[in-house]
């Protein structure tokens, strides 16, 4: 995949993820989370950037397993900043409700699948 490529894709799923944002202000019991919502759609798009370029430049290595520890190693490092932010969040916040974590894991679901479909392409080149 090459980096144009990657570029406009995330491009794609930001804009209709910004669009799903602005449309969950409009529901009541999700406004109050709003700016919330957008700091960790920025925080997701950095990462994907950042995963993208290290993973570009792990295939790179001679070293082919690099390319996989690379990949478990961002997951992991992703699902941990996950929970530090809705620990910080909730724990610095008191939010009066639960449904914060609503916009939280739609975004971490939609970012996940994302960063999953350009990470198995990249992985693999042949096609």
């Amino acid at each position: 995949m090459n980096s144009g490529k990657f570029y406009s894709q995330l491009a794609l799923v930001s804009v209709v993820m910004l669009g799903v944002l602005f449309g969950m202000k409009f529901i009541k019991p999700l406004a109050p989370y709003f700016w919330l919502s957008i700091f960790i759609w920025a925080f997701f798009i950095f990462y994907s950037v950042l995963m993208y370029v290290v993973g570009s430049l792990s295939l790179k290595n001679e070293n082919q397993k690099s390319f996989t520890s690379l990949v478990i190693g961002f997951t992991f490092g992703k699902m941990l900043l996950a929970v530090l932010i809705i620990v910080v969040y909730s724990q610095g916040y008191n939010p009066e409700s639960q449904l914060y974590v609503v916009p939280f894991f739609l975004i971490y679901i939609v970012y996940t699948i994302f960063e999953t479909s350009f990470m198995m392409r990249l992985g693999n080149p042949k096609k």
